[in-house]
């Protein structure tokens, strides 16, 4: 059987995956909760606010091989698109401004 990676739309709460994101750059990632900068990949708590990572998202535009070193280095998190999760956090956002 030939795995292939595809998007999946699910709903979920963008104040959780804030709260349990790690945001992956090239080289390190940040605590999408605290801000926290520096963090290497196999870290599974910040060390600075405690927060459980659950989800990665990848900063920049990735090949689908590149993506599958990161999922094999850290199965437990479910991978999201950084793009759709900035679209929707921000539009949730200015709701809340607005209100």
């Amino acid at each position: 059987m030939i795995m292939s990676y595809i998007r999946i739309w699910k709903d979920l709460d963008v104040q959780e995956v804030k709260k349990h994101l790690l945001v992956w750059g090239m080289l390190n990632g940040d605590c999408g909760n605290c801000k926290y900068v520096g963090l290497p990949l196999e870290v599974k708590i910040c060390p600075s606010c405690k927060t459980e990572f659950k989800y990665l998202a990848l900063r920049n535009k990735s090949t689908p091989s590149y993506v599958e070193k990161i999922i094999k280095k850290r199965p437990d998190l479910l991978v999201i698109d950084w793009q759709d999760f900035s679209f929707q956090y921000s539009r949730k956002e200015a709701k809340k401004f607005l209100e």
